[in-house]
């Protein structure tokens, strides 16, 4: 017998139908002889509906309340998936998440990425499948368990990425603090930045990218910090994408970012963010370029060869 932990996203929730196949599933493994534990999503466009009324009501809102109302649409999951096994003969409750929190403390967008590092923490395997086809799907691993480390496994791409510009701000120390601290304190997360210092040596530019339902509030944040910041100007921009070349080899092997650079650069492709880890290269680029970029790197790195 395993205990075993099954996560199932908005699309495979999206109606009564397909909880009810959720459900089913759920019993193969509990008729297995298995102890399972299901975590589920909000329906498909739920979680976008709260989140576009939370906006509606409040651009600048209680982080707390946000969650209240956002988290309402995994609980209607929760609960109908409870009832669907229960119509199986399954003994089957809903647990929410600070109910989770009493009995136990662990654990390109189909996981967040918290739950991968918990996994890999405590070395348990994850595996991404299909709800609706028995394919064998995607298992992650330690990389220790990887035999042949390719130098580009995969390229990922986001669209939900928002880039803002704050202009000529004083180039000193604590500004950056001053920044972000406030975007910190409203729950609004930051993921690459980039520092240009301007000619005169005493402003700079500083861009980040946010998540794009959040662009509004962030900005309206900085714009409250305005006098304290001294800034000259905010630049918002939507119009982005965030593409990454992904690969474990990618530590034990020099030339993986200047080949993403110069083949974005033979299409004529603006690189206007930066950030690296061992393992992935992320670039921001035009929207527009999208398609045109994927296919370039795919190529470039030999991911599009057929076997």
């Amino acid at each position: 017998m395993s205990r075993i932990v099954q996560k199932f996203g908005g699309t495979s929730l999206a109606d009564v139908e397909r909880i009810k196949n959720v459900a089913r599933r759920v019993r193969r493994e509990v008729d297995a002889g298995n102890e399972v534990a299901v975590v589920v999503s909000a329906m498909a466009g739920v979680t976008n509906q709260l989140v576009d009324w939370t906006r509606q009501s409040s651009l600048v809102h209680d982080a707390r309340e946000y969650d209240v109302v956002v988290s309402s649409g995994e609980q209607v999951t929760a609960g109908l998936l409870a009832l669907a096994l229960q119509d199986l003969r399954i003994d089957a409750r809903s647990w929410l998440g600070w109910q989770m929190l009493e009995m136990a403390s662990q654990g390109a967008r189909v996981l967040e990425t918290r739950s991968v590092e918990l996994a890999m923490n405590h070395r348990v395997r994850v595996h991404v499948r299909s709800s609706f086809t028995d394919a064998a799907g995607t298992l992650l691993v330690d990389e220790d368990e990887i035999v042949e480390q390719q130098v580009v496994s995969g390229i990922a791409y986001s669209r939900d990425e928002a880039k803002i510009t704050v202009q000529k701000v004083a180039d000193r120390p604590g500004v950056a603090a001053a920044i972000f601290g406030p975007l910190a304190d409203n729950a609004i997360n930051v993921d690459m930045i980039v520092q240009s210092a301007s000619e005169d040596g005493h402003t700079a530019d500083l861009t980040f990218t946010v998540a794009q339902m959040d662009l509004d509030r962030a900005v309206s944040v900085l714009e409250q910090s305005r006098a304290e910041l001294g800034y000259a100007a905010l630049k918002p921009d939507s119009n982005v994408v965030k593409i990454s070349v992904i690969g474990v080899g990618m530590r034990s092997h020099a030339g993986v970012a200047k080949q993403m650079f110069r083949t974005l650069a033979d299409k004529g492709i603006n690189i206007q963010v930066i950030s690296t880890s061992e393992i992935k290269v992320s670039v921001l680029i035009a929207a527009e370029y999208t398609e045109l970029a994927l296919r370039a790197l795919h190529t470039a790195y030999g991911l599009d060869a057929p076997g």
